[in-house]
């Protein structure tokens, strides 16, 4: 991270300090659940060919689709995403093989431990 971005941001942390909003922060484009599904499969290399959808297990409210629209973000902070679905599927789906890899080998993870 240059200076000239450390900088900006600061900008944005001291501006949002003066007077704080909340921001939606998200790429604007919609993915389903079966687009999730596929692209994690192909990064771990499985078959999603027995994964079925079940139109019973479906909530009565749940929304079809859901897009996030960061144009106050992009307006007022000069924000992009630059994150892209595939890319954000690659780690989601990579720290979980490392968690597992872990569990595995009996490695505990700090939320795994029980309260005292």
């Amino acid at each position: 991270m240059g200076i000239r971005t450390r900088i900006y941001e600061r900008n944005i942390f001291d501006d949002a300090a003066k007077k704080p909003e909340d921001f939606i922060l998200a790429t604007g484009k919609t993915h389903s659940i079966k687009e999730f599904i596929d692209e994690a499969c192909k990064i771990v290399d499985i078959s999603n060919a027995k994964i079925k959808t079940d139109k019973a297990n479906f909530r009565p409210i749940d929304i079809p689709k859901l897009k996030g629209d960061y144009g106050k973000a992009k307006k007022k902070l000069k924000w992009k995403p630059k994150m892209t679905f595939k890319k954000l599927v690659k780690i989601m789906v990579e720290e979980d093989v490392k968690r597992w890899q872990k569990f595995l080998k009996k490695e505990s993870q700090p939320w795994d431990l029980s309260s005292p």
